[in-house]
């Protein structure tokens, strides 16, 4: 499935309080080494929407400069980061339960193979911000979208889902979004699956994001 959020960024999001009961049973259940065993029974519960692929991130929207503004980036490192344009990512996911991103190539760090897992069932978990720091975090699905809630970061969260473009072809998108006194800002980097060959360096890898 996908679709095209039409969530407004106006309002701001912060963290559920209680733990939805599905997720505290998966979380017992790995807790005592029976999350696979339990999977091989009963098999693995199916994710609303399957990421596995290769993508290439094509485009940045939203407002990339104010989300890090709000994480207390410098305007000078904020003026000299890389656009993500032009970053690859491998996405394994294994149902409902969790998902990992391989980072083959990215403007600010060129070859690489730089791993991160996402537990989905929202457990507290260490993972990176967009800044390079890792902090923990909450991982859950809501719908059909990944939501992960960063603790300590003033509401700070990150996206992954589905929409369709313009000619009806799957995008992925991973949406840091921030609250500020003004407002939700939001920061979107937008995937294409590449079906083979090797990630490039693109031309445009040195624009600053903000």
């Amino acid at each position: 499935m996908v679709h095209a959020p039409d969530r407004p960024i106006t309002r701001e999001v912060f963290p559920p309080t209680a733990m939805s009961s599905r997720n505290l049973l998966r979380q017992l259940s790995s807790s005592i080494g029976l999350g696979e065993l339990t999977d091989a029974v009963f098999g693995v519960e199916a994710a609303p929407v399957d990421f596995s692929g290769n993508w290439e991130c094509i485009k940045v929207e939203g407002e990339p400069g104010k989300v890090l503004e709000a994480l207390k980036v410098s305007w000078m490192k904020r003026k000299t980061t890389a656009s993500a344009v032009g970053e690859w990512e491998c996405v394994k996911a294994t149902g409902r339960r969790d998902i990992e991103t391989q980072t083959l190539w990215s403007p600010n760090g060129g070859y690489n193979s730089r791993v991160a897992k996402l537990i989905l069932d929202g457990r507290k978990q260490e993972v990176q911000t967009p800044t390079g720091e890792l902090v923990m975090a909450n991982a859950e699905w809501e719908d059909d979208t990944i939501v992960v809630y960063f603790q300590g970061k003033q509401g700070l969260e990150m996206r992954r889902y589905m929409r369709e473009d313009p000619i009806g072809k799957p995008e992925m998108c991973v949406a840091w979004r921030m609250p500020t006194k003004k407002g939700m800002v939001e920061w979107v980097r937008v995937f294409k699956e590449k079906m083979d060959g090797l990630p490039n360096d693109p031309v445009d890898t040195k624009a600053p994001i903000g």
